[in-house]
């Protein structure tokens, strides 16, 4: 079955990554690369059709209110290791997004959003395509005051580490109180 294409319409993208040059890295996977949006709303009908799509809809936790979130991305490598390529971006009108621009699309931009489902060994999978901007809100600008060394970060995996040998507790002993005598002299 050849995979289906859809498209969500006027929907809030929060932390978007589709620059082809600056992809983030995965969260459970640090040294895979991804292109990445994630769509919100409050609606409870746009949860439906979200799940009736196959997007993976769970609820953002630490808001108040009911808030539902959706992810889509697009891995940087395919499965045999060929690149894939980085989703295309749109200005409302239609045009290609210069790049530059597609730097600063933030979070509560308003887009429509192109994906693919897909039929993979764990079931249906849906992977971001394109997006057009409808409302363009500028990202944020990263202040790095006090930094000395701005660059890539560093990924450390911790080995276990070794159990240190067992110490034996000394045993508390209770000091008896000892009354003393005292003589005084020449009483």
């Amino acid at each position: 079955m050849p995979n289906e294409v859809k498209q969500v319409n006027n929907v809030i993208i929060w932390y978007p990554s589709v620059h082809q040059d600056s992809p983030t890295h995965r969260y459970n996977k640090p040294d895979e690369k991804c292109w990445e949006i994630q769509m919100r709303t409050d609606d409870p009908d746009t949860v439906a059709k979200w799940k009736k799509m196959h997007l993976t809809v769970t609820d953002v936790k630490g808001l108040e209110g009911e808030v539902w979130k959706a992810h889509l991305r697009q891995n940087c490598l395919r499965a045999d290791g060929t690149p894939s390529r980085a989703p295309k971006v749109f200005e409302a009108n239609g045009q290609l997004m210069a790049s530059e621009r597609v730097k600063t699309i933030g979070s509560k931009s308003i887009a429509n959003v192109k994906f693919t489902v897909a039929d993979t060994r764990n079931g249906k999978f849906c992977y971001l395509l394109s997006l057009q901007v409808l409302e363009h809100i500028a990202q944020e600008e990263n202040d790095y005051d006090g930094f000395d060394n701005v660059g890539e970060t560093v990924y450390v995996t911790e080995e276990p580490k070794e159990e240190a040998p067992k110490v034996k507790k000394e045993k508390k002993v209770k000091a008896k109180k000892v009354k003393k005598k005292v003589a005084v002299a020449g009483l």
